[in-house]
């Protein structure tokens, strides 16, 4: 066996596991039974970091109600990857953003 290969698979194993952040444009092709699993993975990932004692953000809605927040800010203009909107989902991040882009909502 070569000696490299452990290094190898470990160095796949990285790259396959590291956050990818995801677009706007991503998120809108995506089906709606992913975008609730992907909002499952963020949600598992706050809970993890709420159990370790760090900065963990508290979000008690369905996974589906964050899913329609996000459509909703991708829908009023919103430019940022899923990842930056999503702190400001959470319980006490204050009110959702006010949209983004006036013209789209009749105003």
């Amino acid at each position: 066996m070569n000696p490299r290969w452990p290094l190898a698979a470990a160095l796949i194993v990285v790259v396959a596991c590291a956050p990818h952040p995801l677009s706007r444009q991503s998120w809108q092709r995506m089906p709606a039974a992913e975008k609730e699993l992907y909002v499952r993975t963020l949600l598992g990932h706050e809970q993890v970091l709420m159990r370790k004692g760090g900065r963990g953000h508290r979000y008690t809605s369905a996974p589906i109600t964050y899913v329609r927040r996000i459509d909703e800010r991708f829908a009023a203009g919103e430019e940022r990857p899923v990842e930056e909107i999503w702190p400001q989902l959470a319980d006490g991040a204050g009110s959702p953003a006010p949209a983004l882009n006036p013209e789209a909502h009749g105003a």
